[in-house]
C-alpha cells in the first residue's frame, strides 16, 4: 500500500520547497540595504528565517500543510528579537536570532519529524537566523562582513505563520501554503 502523502512521479513533477517564516519587520531598510547590496536572492525572495532547509519530494500540497498544521496546533505566535550580523563560513552574512531561538529550534526539529524525517540533515546543527548576504570570494565576504556589522539595529518581530514555497527552475518562489500558529484562522 502506498503512502497517502506521496503521489506518483508521473502525477506530479518533483517539487523543490522549503518551510520559513516572513518576519512582519517594522523598520527593515537596514535588513534590506543588507540584502540588497549582498544577497543574491533578494530579488527573488522576502527576508525570512529558513526552519526546513530545500527538500525535493513528490509530496502533496495539502499533505504538506495537515503536517505544518499538527506541528504548529499547540504552539502560540510568540516573538523574535534579531540583532547582530555575523559571518558563517566566510560566505554568509546572517542576522542573529538573540530572542526566540528555542522556539525556532524546537519548530524546526518538529517539522523534521514524520514526512520530512527522511530530509533532515543531522550533521549540520540548525542555527536560526536571517541570512542578509551571500559572498562569492573571501575578500568580498570580508568586506561585507565589516559593512554589515555597522548596523547596529535590533528588530523585534511577532511569528505568528509559517510558509512553504516552491522553488522554480529559474530561482523563482511561490508560496504553496501557509499556516497559522495555534491554527489560528485569518
Amino acid at each position: 500500500m502506498k503512502h497517502p502523502d506521496f503521489v506518483p512521479d508521473h502525477a506530479f513533477d518533483q517539487i523543490t520547497r522549503a518551510i520559513v517564516i516572513f518576519p512582519a519587520f517594522a523598520g527593515a531598510a537596514p535588513i534590506e540595504r543588507l540584502r540588497g547590496a549582498y544577497d543574491p536572492l533578494a530579488d527573488f525572495i522576502a527576508p525570512h528565517i529558513t526552519l526546513v532547509f530545500p527538500f525535493t519530494s513528490a509530496i502533496a500540497t495539502e499533505a504538506l500543510a495537515a503536517h505544518m498544521r499538527r506541528v504548529t496546533r499547540d504552539l502560540a505566535p510568540f516573538e523574535v528579537t534579531l540583532r547582530e550580523v555575523m559571518g558563517h563560513m566566510e560566505e554568509y552574512l546572517f542576522l542573529n536570532v538573540k530572542r526566540g531561538a528555542d522556539q525556532l529550534v524546537a519548530l524546526h526539529d518538529q517539522l523534521y519529524s514524520g514526512m520530512l524525517a527522511t530530509y533532515h540533515v543531522p550533521e549540520h546543527t540548525f542555527t536560526p537566523h536571517l541570512t542578509v548576504g551571500r559572498l562569492d570570494s573571501t575578500e568580498r565576504f570580508a568586506l561585507a562582513l565589516i559593512d554589515a556589522r555597522r548596523m547596529t539595529a535590533q528588530f523585534v518581530v511577532r511569528i505568528e505563520e509559517i510558509v512553504a514555497y516552491r522553488i522554480g527552475e529559474e530561482g523563482s518562489r511561490a508560496i504553496d501554503c501557509q499556516v497559522f500558529l495555534g491554527n489560528e484562522t485569518r
